[in-house]
């Protein structure tokens, strides 16, 4: 006989549902019958309520949280609402700017980056605000006033131990072989297309010879030929390009 919920049932689903369960954990709870299909199918309505009362819930929480002062739940709210938000706290700032935090609180001193809350910063922009303000000090176009060539010079010297660090472990996964150097790879590219490039240039007279087809669709298979391999010839050059 097949399972029909009844209220009580269906309330369970909509309970169950807002606590982050499965339809097939929800099945397995019920323990009356009913398959994962049939909660999906017959429940479909109590299972949306539940889940859409449990982000309701949460969201007040997090709402509740952030006004008081909760930075992280600020994060995560604002993450929710634009997906596109850059937020970070000051731990993951310092890090994407090889920094320190008192390095990181003389940048705030200097007015080159600012908090857009309490504990937390907008990434993108202080990283280029941060690069355009080297920048400037390096073009000489930005003086050194009290604090800033220690800010400077502790930035430049971590920006330059990561250059550093990411040339040699480019460099360790070539010798790994997990990846291979530009001109290495065309010249791969360049011993496999030219006797690809041969065996393509023989299919016409193939065709003609053993096929009998007609000439004029050896033509038009030559034609097409032709212009694969241009196309191949023009991306290997390309790649040489690039690696010049």
């Amino acid at each position: 006989m097949a399972w029909i919920p009844d209220s009580k049932q269906r309330a369970t689903i909509q309970s169950l549902a807002s606590f982050g369960l499965s339809a097939t954990e929800i099945a397995a709870v019920l323990d009356c019958g009913a398959t994962e299909k049939a909660v999906q199918s017959l429940c479909s309505r109590e299972i949306a309520l539940g889940e859409a009362r449990a982000k309701a819930k949460l969201r007040q929480t997090l709402f509740s949280e952030a006004t008081n002062g909760n930075s992280q739940a600020l994060l995560h709210m604002v993450k929710e609402r634009d997906r596109n938000a850059d937020l970070c706290d000051s731990a993951e700032l310092c890090s994407w700017l090889c920094c320190s935090r008192e390095t990181l609180s003389n940048l705030v001193k200097s007015g080159v980056i600012e908090r857009v809350a309490r504990g937390m910063w907008d990434r993108r922009q202080c990283v280029q605000r941060t690069v355009t303000h080297l920048r400037a000090i390096a073009a000489g176009r930005q003086g050194a006033g009290e604090g800033s060539a220690s800010i400077d010079l502790s930035l430049e010297r971590a920006l330059l131990a990561r250059a550093q660090r990411e040339a040699v472990e480019m460099s360790n996964e070539v010798e790994r072989g997990n990846l291979m150097r530009r001109e290495d790879v065309a010249g791969v590219l360049g011993r496999v297309a030219g006797p690809l490039s041969r065996e393509l240039e023989t299919i016409p007279d193939r065709l003609e010879r053993d096929m009998r087809v007609s000439g004029e669709v050896v033509e038009y298979v030559r034609g097409v030929i032709r212009v694969a391999r241009d196309g191949m010839a023009t991306a290997i050059d390309d790649v040489c390009r690039r690696g010049a």
